[in-house]
């Protein structure tokens, strides 16, 4: 298997975020330089924030496997045809399960979003579990969901890794504590990896505590530079400059 369908193969996993964080960074980059990739990811992202029945999920799998990965083993004329592909999948898609990707929910808010977006807390990456230059209890405690502990550990440890500056600051979040958690995340990380997810997660937390204004920027870079949660920054920033009414 060529490195360049590999890339493309993982797409899926990508939207999903099922990728562990080295193999995220290699195709961080080949998305960076591939233009036709970028636009079948947000393609499929967009389709999958759609699809909140399991049913309708496997349905969409099971054509995405068929329809793009299959062309790319039997085909060679490059990513048009991948595209090509994609959509008519996606066309499929919609026909099977009546699901229209321009029928959106008119009653989306900002609360919601953060519901959502908050309502399971951001997994420990493969890489962050295998350092085994941090110590194991406080990853322990976050995969047990006991934030308070995270926070009495790593509040001991300095300095703190950009990783362990993450968790710690997704710990205050969980936990309410929205002002520390600010206090972490607003520092950066210089690194190209966790940075994204850093002011994702300060984001969310300014939005949570009313400061929109401080959100918007660091989403509007996001949005920018697809480099994490793209279709989620893109729906926040339309909630919050929503149309203008027609009165």
């Amino acid at each position: 298997m060529s490195q360049e369908k590999e890339y493309w193969d993982l797409l899926e996993d990508y939207a999903s975020e099922k990728l562990d964080a080295d193999v995220r960074i290699a195709v961080d980059e080949w998305l960076s330089k591939n233009e036709d990739a970028r636009t079948t990811l947000v393609g499929i992202e967009s389709l999958m924030e759609e699809l909140t029945d399991q049913q309708e999920m496997d349905r969409f799998h099971q054509h995405l496997v068929d329809e793009i990965i299959s062309d790319h083993a039997k085909e060679k004329q490059g990513r048009t045809a991948s595209i090509k592909w994609y959509w008519v999948a996606a066309s499929l898609l919609v026909m099977v399960t009546g699901i229209s990707y321009f029928s959106r929910d008119g009653n989306d808010t900002i609360e919601k979003k953060l519901s959502l977006y908050l309502s399971d807390p951001y997994d420990l990456s493969d890489q962050v579990r295998s350092n085994t230059s941090s110590s194991s209890s406080w990853k322990d405690a976050y995969k047990n969901f006991d934030f308070e502990r995270v926070i009495a550990l790593l509040s001991k440890e300095a300095p703190l890794m950009p990783f362990e500056k993450l968790y710690l600051g997704l710990s205050y979040l969980y936990t309410g504590q929205s002002e520390s958690a600010i206090a972490i995340l607003k520092t950066p990380f210089n690194n190209p990896y966790l940075d994204p997810q850093r002011k994702w997660f300060l984001s969310l937390t300014y939005l949570k505590t009313g400061q929109n204004e401080r959100a918007r920027p660091l989403l509007e870079g996001l949005a920018k530079n697809q480099s994490f949660k793209t279709l989620e920054t893109r729906e926040l920033l339309k909630l919050l400059d929503p149309p203008l009414s027609s009165n």
